[in-house]
């Protein structure tokens, strides 16, 4: 929308009345079909269609509520869709029970890390903001504020080291069918510019 300041300005520059051209700006505006709704604010809000100095067509059928709410839905879609292309946004894939990382808020110094070390686990989830909590703290942010981990163990999962992890004993026999690759043994020869120096 023009800014009024700007049809004052302008006003002043051809030596008008700035009252005039200001009742002038909102006539068109209001007449004006708006590229979102599909239809004029005049014909939305006064339920008649503002009739101006431009040639008309002959009169058109009023568009109804839903007609008019389906095309602004449309239209606003096309927009977020334009918008997300262009931010490249991706969906955060964040769901109950999954342990995360909060990052941290404020100045961050080149030696802390970004996100707190001590994990949170979601308890719930209410469109773009996450609640998630620890043993000492509950804590509600938006969903780009955590970042999810994949692979975590808990401190009371099993110490892996007592895990047997089975080891082919040094004296092994090859296995004919799979033999271990080699590298080509080529014979190589001393630079030229060696040739005069004994080798030991």
């Amino acid at each position: 929308m023009k800014s009024p300041k700007i049809v004052h300005q302008t006003a002043h520059t051809e030596q008008k009345s700035s009252q005039q051209a200001l009742n002038e700006f909102l006539r068109n505006y209001r007449a004006t079909p708006h590229p979102t709704t599909g239809a004029s604010p005049s014909s939305l809000l006064l339920r008649h269609t503002a009739r101006t100095r431009l040639p008309e067509f002959p009169a058109q059928p009023k568009a109804s509520d839903d007609t008019t709410r389906q095309h602004d839905k449309h239209q606003k879609e096309r927009m977020k869709q334009y918008a997300d292309s262009k931010r490249r946004a991706k969906p955060v894939l964040i769901g109950i029970s999954d342990m995360v990382l909060l990052r941290r808020e404020g100045h961050i110094s080149n030696e802390t890390s970004p996100y707190d070390p001590d994990p949170y686990q979601v308890t719930e989830i209410k469109g773009s903001m996450v609640t998630a909590e620890r043993k000492d703290k509950k804590v509600t942010r938006n969903a780009t504020f955590f970042k999810v981990l994949k692979h975590y163990m808990s401190p009371d999962d099993e110490d892996i080291d007592d895990i047997e992890i089975p080891v082919d004993p040094p004296n092994a026999p090859l296995d004919p069918q799979h033999p271990i690759e080699r590298r080509s043994q080529r014979i190589r020869h001393p630079p030229k510019h060696l040739q005069d120096f004994v080798r030991e």
